[in-house]
């Protein structure tokens, strides 16, 4: 991004930008996909069932956030950040009270005390 900003004229620098936003976020989940299944062993499914949720309430979250702005008649930015900003904790606060305690419990001790060689 750095390197778009510094060379492209500033006529073009919108859509070369876009254009790397575009490009390399999926080239990043490829090479994190891939090192998660070569160092840690999750598969392409695990992957799939572990982002199902975050997904579903992330459209949930921009479903409510456009109906409400449509039939509310949010015009204020300062509001619909403010909207955005509230929904989105609850959207993270209900993602954490889904998953069990012991299954967190049980992560973080396997995971904390990992030595560096493994």
């Amino acid at each position: 991004m750095l390197l778009v900003g510094l060379t492209v004229p500033a006529a073009n620098g919108l859509v070369a930008m876009s254009t790397v936003w575009l490009v390399v976020p999926p080239l990043l989940l490829l090479w994190q996909a891939h090192y998660l299944h070569r160092y840690w062993g999750v598969g392409f499914q695990d992957l799939i069932r572990a982002s199902g949720a975050p997904i579903v309430a992330v459209a949930m979250l921009v479903l409510v956030v456009e109906a409400g702005r449509h039939l509310i008649g949010i015009s204020s930015p300062a509001l619909q950040v403010a909207v955005v900003v509230a929904l989105a904790l609850l959207t993270c606060l209900g993602l954490l009270l889904r998953e069990p305690p012991q299954q967190t419990q049980a992560a973080r001790a396997t995971g904390d005390h990992a030595t560096i060689g493994e």
